[in-house]
């Protein structure tokens, strides 16, 4: 991968903006390729594989602005990869959610791999998380973000049952039924509150029922209502 920058392949395919190295975007994109080989890459489709080194590439250039025709401001990720390279829109968009998703994962990995009893867990990407214990919340976290770039995680889940059912559960209520037993008169963003309250209890609770979800779901509208009326 370093012939890629000695040879100046980079800088012939792409013009970085001031102050970017190329040697930052082949360095990584030599991580990941070396990564991929050690965890087996035969695992993986072709098409994973392109996206996964695309977005190892592109990783220093993702908070980067292009300022476009009539000055329209657009991520520097999407216009190398739907301008220059002339790829599928699609393309850009999977690259990058996973910028988007790594740059989360940071802030869960000293949560994941310490060995202590964790008693605060606090990232600023997601703060309205079910009242449950710190281990289900980051148990709650991970599977979100496993969600939003589930596409890409399918092949690999598909051999563990309890990830593929992680990425793949259907809900176990619906949005009449959480009307009917939370006493909702109409849709909006309530529903869509109580949604997004049930899949966080389902990643924390796999093998909960729709009757304790319902129980919970319950739970957590009242103590919402109680600090509410105590403000």
């Amino acid at each position: 991968m370093t012939f890629i920058a000695e040879l100046e392949l980079f800088r012939t395919v792409f013009r970085l903006p001031p102050g970017y190295e190329q040697w930052r975007c082949v360095s990584c994109l030599d991580s990941v390729w070396r990564l991929l080989y050690l965890i087996g890459c035969s695992s993986f489709p072709d098409d994973q594989k392109r996206l996964c080194l695309f977005a190892a590439l592109f990783l220093p250039l993702n908070d980067t602005i292009y300022s476009g025709n009539k000055r329209k401001k657009i991520p520097l990720v999407d216009y190398i990869i739907r301008d220059s390279l002339k790829l599928k829109a699609s393309d850009a968009e999977t690259v990058i959610s996973l910028h988007t998703a790594a740059k989360k994962f940071v802030t869960l990995i000293p949560s994941l791999v310490s060995k202590e009893n964790i008693q605060v867990l606090d990232v600023d990407w997601k703060r309205d998380i079910i009242d449950v214990s710190i281990a289900l919340k980051l148990r709650i976290l991970t599977g979100l973000l496993l969600r939003e770039i589930k596409e890409c995680w399918r092949r690999e889940c598909s051999k563990n049952a309890r990830s593929r059912e992680g990425l793949e559960m259907k809900p176990l209520v619906n949005g009449k039924e959480i009307m009917y037993h939370l006493d909702i008169k109409s849709g909006g963003p309530d529903i869509g509150e109580c949604q997004q309250k049930l899949l966080q209890w389902q990643l924390a609770c796999p093998s909960g029922t729709a009757e304790e979800c319902l129980d919970c779901m319950m739970k957590q509208t009242l103590s919402k209502l109680a600090r509410t009326n105590d403000q």
